[in-house]
């Protein structure tokens, strides 16, 4: 299309294509007169084509090659073919909503009415069915017309008027039968006795005399269901008209009873007086030893269930009545209290509360670690002070019980973090107080505070390790996720892998964090790699001959803190809240490997764990000093390596999946002198071939119908849309005219009412 307005080309093409001569018309041939209006019709068509190329849609291949270089390539007008589907849809809906919400109209079921057959068809099944019928009456006289009308599966004709008529009575009773029908019935109903059975040469029915005969049966049931009625309520008032008399025999039956049975009633109240004293209540047996011993042997298998399933991570839980604390052991605690010692502590329990009553009703229970501290200064016996102060917050005594109980085991978790001297007192305690009265949560709470308090501290103390001390004998250590715990590992790991400073103090703390953890995991076994790290850090800082080439190799360190160590002292024990000397901490160290090797025995990487340390304690005993220190370490070596020679021998190395022969895939091409490249499923059998063309055409089929109910839904979607804006359209216009015509009304009767105004100001 050239350049300039549309106007213009317009103009151009259809001067171009002889469309603008005068139309006055000659006389000319009718042929020819065709052939100009189908020359016009081209060329018009051809013009609105160039204006709207998009209505027009061509299939190009890249390369027209095989069956497409045999033919121009196939034109398509998708507008065309949408415009037209569209009109088909409507045309199908607006069909679709005549006859939405129309019932009870007249179906025409007789032969070829509403089936659309053709009319040969429809003479076909017509003469069928005369023959039929034909058919059955030839073979067998006597049986009864099979279309014959029916009315409720009843049939009509021949039906009771057989059976014998008696004589007529006035009265009907309620007992008879539609047999004994008399013969005014008959006559009611237009019907007589004489037409037992048509004759068979008797001309068919028409609808009117069988809608006659129908509305004959319908009266005369009616009739009889009236007279049914009638019997029925003559029956009733006379049951009513007896009922007196029967109502006073009923309640001279009652009154006999009830003297009869209020001896039972005695006994049936004392049973009840009986059943609900508490002395009635049937008591539990007397067990035996095996059942007892079944019993605890089932609690130990639930309790040790429970925690594996805390170990996979499976529960959650953070703190639980029945969990069995299985770390206290590391700590100096028992496990579990035997039921001889339950009883025990029960008797204890209850002398306390003896002599809380009796003599110490005066005792101030702390609430605070300064008051604790002042307590426990005052009284010479602490365990025995801190029961009674357990014993005097027990919920029940008072308002605020609990709350009490829950802030002094607070103080005392403080006071045991902050007094070794105690700590195993304190912490046995709080292991016996925490699964009551909701204490664990409060002190896990309590815990988690300090916590967070010692991860914000540059250097710690003794508190600060017996804090974490006092989370492994409360808590469970071996539960893949815990509140308390959790947060306690991640702290002191934090600590190991930021450690920088190599003083005395800052080892001591921190191989005693890795002692701790490492007895966190005396039951799960999980691996803690900033453990063998820091360790690693550690060696390589006490040997200055071969720091530089182990930092260089495995770990960051500072070089200020690198000294020389001796090991021919026999300083290889420390003292809780001491500082090591470096030859106890090699010691330390070596321990710590060989606790580390045998408790991750089972892991297969063990080797590559373990063989850098090894490696660093090599050094300390290659001058063969003849020390105790020496000595030990040199067992830790052997009693690692021995662990790690197993474990390489147990490691079993990645193999590959087998696999059966496969043989070399050939690239030697085919040559077939029947192949054809017009055809489709070259090499298949004319079987296999048909069945993929009928798969490749059901997909084709099914994937149209999809896409015409998907135009289909969306269009009656448009459709319902349209037709609901019109609804409302309507009726805001319906609003806007009542409104109107009020404000009409309204503004007539205000012009009204100031014209009487005006006209009494007149008069007066």
């Amino acid at each position: 299309m050239g350049k300039g307005s549309i106007l213009k080309n317009l103009k151009s093409d259809l001067q171009k294509h002889d469309q603008l001569r005068n139309q006055k018309r000659k006389k000319i041939d009718a042929a020819q007169d065709r052939a100009r209006k189908q020359a016009d019709n081209r060329a018009l068509s051809a013009i609105r084509q160039a204006f709207n190329p998009f209505d027009a849609k061509f299939n190009r291949n890249k390369s027209e090659i095989g069956r497409s270089a045999k033919g121009p390539a196939k034109a398509g007008a998708p507008t065309a073919t949408r415009s037209h589907a569209e009109k088909e849809r409507q045309q199908v809906y607006e069909a679709h909503q005549q006859l939405k919400n129309k019932v009870g109209r007249l179906v025409d079921r007789r032969i070829g009415r509403d089936d659309g057959i053709s009319s040969e068809e429809r003479m076909i099944r017509k003469y069928a069915r005369e023959r039929a019928n034909r058919s059955k009456k030839n073979f067998s006289i006597e049986d009864e017309d099979e279309d014959d009308f029916n009315f409720e599966d009843e049939n009509m004709l021949a039906d009771d008027f057989k059976e014998d008529m008696r004589e007529f009575q006035d009265d009907l009773e309620p007992s008879k039968s539609r047999s004994n029908r008399s013969e005014s019935e008959m006559a009611f109903s237009g019907l007589s006795a004489s037409s037992e059975a048509a004759p068979e040469n008797e001309r068919p029915k028409t609808k009117a005399e069988i809608m006659q005969e129908v509305i004959a049966k319908s009266k005369m049931y009616k009739q009889e269901r009236q007279h049914q009625k009638a019997a029925d309520e003559e029956i009733i008032d006379t049951l009513n008209a007896d009922f007196d008399s029967l109502l006073s025999d009923l309640q001279s039956v009652e009154q006999q009873s009830k003297n009869k049975s209020r001896k039972a009633d005695d006994y049936d109240k004392n049973v009840q007086q009986l059943a609900f004293e508490r002395r009635a209540d049937p008591q539990d047996r007397t067990k035996t030893a095996e059942e007892i011993e079944k019993e605890k042997l089932e609690k130990e298998k639930q309790e040790r269930q429970a925690k594996l399933a805390r170990m996979e991570g499976d529960d959650l839980g953070i703190l639980e009545e029945d969990e069995v604390k299985d770390d206290a052991g590391l700590f100096g605690l028992r496990d579990e209290s035997s039921d001889d010692e339950d009883a025990e502590t029960e008797k204890k329990d209850s002398k306390v509360e003896d002599i809380f009553e009796s003599g110490y009703a005066e005792v101030h229970i702390p609430l605070n670690l300064e008051s604790l501290k002042r307590a426990a200064s005052q009284t010479d016996d602490f365990k025995k002070f801190v029961k009674e102060c357990i014993s005097k917050a027990t919920p029940g005594r008072g308002s605020g019980d609990i709350k009490k109980l829950h802030q002094f085991c607070q103080a005392l978790t403080e006071y045991a973090v902050t007094t070794p001297a105690r700590f195993s007192e304190c912490s046995k305690i709080l292991h016996d107080t925490m699964p009551t009265h909701e204490t664990g949560l409060a002190v896990a709470n309590h815990i988690r505070e300090l916590i967070n308090v010692a991860k914000l501290r540059s250097t710690w103390n003794t508190g600060e390790l017996l804090l974490f001390s006092l989370v492994g004998t409360l808590f469970s250590t071996s539960d893949q996720w815990h509140v308390v715990v959790t947060s306690a590992m991640l702290t002191m790991c934090q600590r190991l892998s930021q450690a920088v400073d190599m003083d005395m103090h800052s080892i001591t703390t921190n191989l005693f964090a890795c002692d701790l953890l490492l007895a966190y995991q005396r039951f799960s076994k999980r691996y803690v790699p900033e453990i063998p790290m820091y360790l690693l850090r550690v060696l390589a800082a006490f040997d200055e001959e071969h720091s530089a080439t182990i930092a260089e190799k495995y770990v960051r360190l500072s070089e200020k803190h690198v000294k020389n160590v001796a090991l021919e002292t026999d300083d290889d024990e420390y003292v809780f809240g001491k500082d090591l000397t470096p030859g106890s901490a090699v010691v330390l160290c070596a321990k710590l490997i060989q606790k580390s090797a045998s408790l991750w025995r089972s892991l297969d990487s063990l080797p590559e764990i373990i063989l850098p340390l090894i490696s660093c304690l090599n050094h300390y005993v290659e001058n063969d000093v003849q020390s105790d220190a020496t000595k030990r370490i040199r067992s830790s070596i052997e009693t690692v390596q021995r662990l790690v020679k197993f474990s390489s021998a147990d490691r079993k190395f990645l193999q590959l999946q087998e696999f059966k022969p496969i043989g070399i895939v050939t690239r030697t091409p085919l040559y077939d002198e029947q192949y054809n490249p017009e055809a489709k499923g070259q090499g298949l059998d004319p079987y296999k071939r048909e069945q993929q063309k009928l798969k490749a055409q059901l997909k084709k089929e099914r994937k149209s119908t999809l896409r015409e109910i998907r135009r289909d839904t969306e269009f009656e979607a448009r459709q319902q849309l349209s037709q609901k804006r019109k609804d409302m359209d309507a009726y805001h216009e319906k609003l806007r005219r009542l409104e109107g015509q009020i404000n009409g009304e309204e503004g007539a009767e205000r012009n009204a009412y100031e014209r009487q105004k005006k006209k009494r100001k007149r008069h007066y």
